[in-house]
């Protein structure tokens, strides 16, 4: 069965290689979902559960990098507007039309902001428990959630030492608003 799972392991990374469109993307996960129900209700091995858990959760990554990609490049078609790209803006699909809803979508881009390194260690760590309850869309939600606040936390360690070394005052007024000013008798 081992021998069987790790074939199975490397027919999925040549399938999410060979994916090029969101479209394929879509149709991927939703095929990986289905196989994913399935290997469930009929009880297949964990590893072969695992595998499967693991590429549904690889292509909605890949998706959410394609869609992320998508809208930077339409932002940037929207900014430089001409005649000339008109018609590529005209003929980009929306998520309906691909099939994706927006908490889909939602989550596909929060998968794909997860740093590279910070993603392979963590899917590391689910393929090695026990369950296949451990590899989960939460699970990768949460730590993007996570790695989101750590990345705000950092920044605003850097925008504090900044501004202390400008002798500025601080001032926080909630999470999302700092205020920062010089005493007028430090100007």
């Amino acid at each position: 069965m081992k021998e069987q799972a790790l074939i199975l392991r490397e027919q999925a990374k040549n399938q999410l290689l060979e994916i090029k469109s969101i479209d394929e993307a879509v149709n991927y996960i939703n095929k990986e979902k289905a196989v994913e129900s399935y290997c469930k209700a009929t009880k297949e091995d964990n590893d072969i559960v695992k595998i499967v858990c693991e590429q549904k959760i690889r292509s909605m990554r890949l998706a959410g990098k394609m869609l992320t990609e998508t809208q930077l490049h339409s932002l940037l078609n929207l900014k430089q507007f001409t005649e000339s790209n008109e018609q590529q803006l005209s003929e980009s699909k929306s998520l309906e039309e691909l099939g994706i809803t927006k908490n889909e979508s939602s989550t596909f881009q929060k998968l794909a902001s997860i740093p590279d390194d910070v993603f392979e260690e963590e899917m590391q760590k689910a393929k090695e428990g026990d369950s296949t309850k451990d590899i989960t869309v939460s699970r990768f939600k949460r730590i993007s959630q996570d790695n989101a606040l750590s990345q705000k936390l950092s920044n605003e360690k850097r925008l504090f030492k900044y501004a202390k070394t400008l002798k500025y005052k601080i001032e926080h007024i909630n999470p999302d608003l700092i205020i920062l000013y010089k005493k007028p008798s430090d100007v």
